[in-house]
C-alpha cells in the first residue's frame, strides 16, 4: 500500500509548479473547476490543468470559502485535459504524506476518477473540452 502512495506522490502530485507548456490561450474555451468535500476552509486547493500530453497548462492556488473552492480557466484550446487537485491544509506547496506514504490532505482528480490501491489512470481523468464547460470534482480524505 505505501508503495501506492509513493507513486502516487512522484506520478501525479511532484509536477513543479512553474513548469507549463506553451499555449496560446488568447482564445478557445473556458473551463470553471469547482471543487466540493473539502475538510475545512483551512489553507488552499492546489490545481494543475494537464493537456492529454500531460503537459501541465494551467497552475494556481486558489482559496477556500465554506467548504468549497471555484477556479475558471479561460482560453484552453479544444482537446482533451485532466485536472488533479489536491487540498494544502498548510499552505507549504507540497502534498503532506504520513510515515507510511498515506496523503494527510485530501486530493481529487477531474471525472471523479478513483484508483484501487494506485493512482487513477491518467486516461480516466480526461476531459473532453469542445465548448465551455463547468465542472465537479470532489475531495478524498484518509
Amino acid at each position: 500500500m505505501a508503495i501506492f502512495f509513493v507513486f502516487f506522490q512522484i506520478l501525479v502530485l511532484n509536477t513543479p509548479f512553474g513548469k507549463m507548456s506553451e499555449h496560446n490561450l488568447a482564445s478557445g474555451f473556458n473551463l470553471e473547476i469547482n471543487i466540493i468535500k473539502i475538510r475545512n476552509d483551512a489553507g488552499q486547493i492546489a490545481i494543475q490543468v494537464l493537456d492529454e500530453q500531460k503537459k501541465v497548462v494551467k497552475q494556481e492556488f486558489v482559496t477556500i470559502a465554506n467548504k468549497r473552492s471555484v477556479l475558471m480557466v479561460k482560453g484552453l484550446p479544444k482537446g482533451k485535459y485532466a485536472v488533479q487537485i489536491f487540498h494544502d491544509e498548510n499552505k507549504n506547496e507540497k502534498m503532506d504524506f504520513n510515515f507510511l506514504g498515506i496523503p494527510k490532505e485530501g486530493y481529487g482528480f477531474s471525472n471523479d476518477a478513483r484508483g484501487f490501491m494506485s493512482a487513477p489512470a491518467f486516461e480516466k481523468q480526461l476531459i473532453n473540452l469542445d465548448q465551455d464547460r463547468a465542472i465537479q470534482i470532489r475531495l478524498s480524505y484518509f
